[in-house]
């Protein structure tokens, strides 16, 4: 019975420890992805000639706000800014989509349209460096096993990143060793002011979610923020936006229990 009980106490360790790691892992998996996802991204980066030069997680402060940047590649044929996802699901939008749509099985919720939030990053690497639209090519690396139905030239798989970047051959940009090193003494990299940074993005992601409840419930299209109006299709009702078909927002109509319809 000792020699019993000896065997079992490893066990309940194991168990017990196995359930603390899951719920740390879980509390923390967006953040956890994240760093998966720049990961790899920094992997294929390291594959470019040795001429490319990149810093990954820049933090940039100008007029008086702050941009943090996943990964900036310094060519003469270009400066690639790069935003990274690592999703694992149904990502479904379009480059003029103000949200894109994430399905997990059932589950689906909205993300801000990261071609969106990359183009205020390849802003802020023009202002700062003095460049032209065409000398900045902002670009969004989706890791993962994403099942992408995304309609853009400016989203591209992991395994496709380092083939876009070598795509541009025209010369454009002769000091980018100079404009890396005048990035890279910019970075901030003050532990207080990254967090500070950090819960300014849970406040902005806060008011976006407050901000898509509103446009639903308004009956605005979360996509395009255009009128939804109620269509009629093979299997009936539904609600479309009235941008249809240059935008293909659906949802189907949920009926109560009275023969009152209600959007959503």
């Amino acid at each position: 019975m000792n020699e019993f009980n000896g065997f079992m106490t490893p066990i309940y360790v194991f168990v017990v420890l196995f359930f603390i790691v899951a719920l740390i892992v879980d509390k923390n998996r967006t953040k956890i992805l994240g760093f998966a996802g720049e990961f790899w991204v920094r992997r294929e980066l390291n594959k470019l000639p040795q001429e490319y030069l990149y810093l990954s997680d820049v933090m940039l402060e100008i007029d008086g706000k702050t941009t943090q940047i996943d990964h900036i590649v310094f060519s003469k044929y270009g400066i690639f800014v790069i935003e990274t996802k690592q999703r694992n699901t149904y990502i479904t939008g379009n480059e003029h989509d103000k949200y894109w749509i994430v399905k997990a099985g059932r589950k689906k919720h909205y993300m801000y349209n990261p071609i969106h939030q990359n183009y205020g990053h390849k802003k802020a690497i023009e202002q700062i460096l003095g460049l032209e639209d065409k000398q900045v090519i902002d670009i969004v690396c989706v890791s993962g096993q994403a099942n992408l139905r995304v309609k853009s030239n400016k989203v591209v798989r992991l395994e496709r990143l380092v083939d876009r970047i070598l795509f541009e051959k025209e010369e454009k940009i002769e000091d980018y060793v100079s404009m890396a090193h005048r990035i890279n003494a910019m970075n901030i990299v003050d532990k207080k002011y990254r967090k500070q940074h950090i819960e300014d993005i849970k406040e902005n992601i806060n008011n976006n979610t407050e901000e898509l409840r509103k446009e639903v419930v308004m009956n605005r299209c979360p996509r395009c923020g255009n009128e939804l109006v109620i269509r009629k299709g093979k299997t009936g009702e539904f609600v479309g936006c009235l941008s249809f078909p240059k935008c293909r927002y659906t949802k189907e109509i949920k009926k109560s229990n009275t023969e009152d319809t209600t959007l959503f």
